[in-house]
């Protein structure tokens, strides 16, 4: 039995083996079969010119690259210089609108600092005319009572005098 696996193993490595041999040779061939189309190839005409000229393909396709480039460059340049000069006047009219800012904070704080003072002088004012009113108040007791007094001491009805009776019939 030992034996009979030992047959089949190496017939099995010896059909491995064969296998490469015949793949190897295969690829010997087609390696021979290419070179001798390079080499007759290398000496054709039209070779040649194909040898030659696709370097200078390369050259336009660069040439051509390097004008977009350019164009984009300038592009660029451009719209630097446009965002330079937005930056510019945003940056000035930053400047006129803080000091805009800064003028208006002041005219606010003066506006306060006077709203303050007329507060003050409002509070004065109403002071003096409550004391005004209590004023009016006594002084309209004080009328009261005196015309009070006044209508006590004249009669009801005075006699009238002379002169004021011939004027009423004249």
């Amino acid at each position: 039995m030992v034996i009979k696996i030992q047959a089949i193993v190496r017939g099995y490595i010896a059909r491995k083996l064969f296998k490469l041999k015949v793949e190897k040779s295969i690829a010997i061939q087609t390696i021979q079969y290419n070179a001798r189309i390079f080499i007759g190839l290398q000496n054709s005409p039209w070779w040649k010119l194909y040898s030659s000229v696709k370097p200078l393909i390369n050259v336009s396709k660069t040439d051509e690259s390097i004008k977009k480039l350019q164009e984009q460059l300038s592009e660029e340049k451009q719209k630097y210089e446009l965002h330079l000069t937005d930056n510019v006047k945003l940056k000035e009219s930053s400047k006129t609108l803080q000091q805009k800012i800064d003028k208006l904070k002041k005219e606010l704080e003066e506006t306060k600092e006077r709203n303050l003072y007329l507060e003050s002088l409002n509070q004065e004012m109403e002071g003096i005319l409550k004391e005004r009113d209590g004023d009016i108040v006594r002084l309209t007791g004080y009328l009261d009572r005196f015309c009070s007094l006044f209508k006590s001491l004249t009669p009801v009805n005075p006699a009238p005098n002379e002169s004021e009776t011939k004027e009423e019939s004249g």
